[in-house]
């Protein structure tokens, strides 16, 4: 069995930050700003991979503050990478 601090990495997928929380949508920018700062000090997942990989899904506007917390647990910014959705045709989906 698995000790809670011995895994090499840890991903969070879209959708970390709404779990158990309805009314997600009614918020301001800034609210959900926050809201996801504050669910992620909340999962505290530093105590679940001390060296190894953490891997976030995150907007662009919360980046900033991300790195920052992530900082304070002794984790380093390494990578960027960025997705962009296609649709059947190989043309970039306008979905939002």
């Amino acid at each position: 069995a698995y000790k809670r601090d011995d895994f090499d990495g840890v991903m969070l997928s879209p959708g970390w930050e709404w779990a158990g929380i309805p009314d997600a949508h009614t918020l301001s920018k800034s609210e959900l700003s926050d809201l996801r700062l504050e669910r992620l000090r909340s999962l505290q997942v530093h105590k679940y991979c001390k060296d190894g990989f953490i891997f976030i899904w995150v907007s662009k506007e919360d980046l900033a503050q991300i790195v920052h917390l992530m900082y304070e647990h002794k984790f380093a910014y390494v990578e960027n990478l960025t997705w962009v959705q296609l649709a059947a045709n190989n043309a970039i989906s306008r979905r939002a």
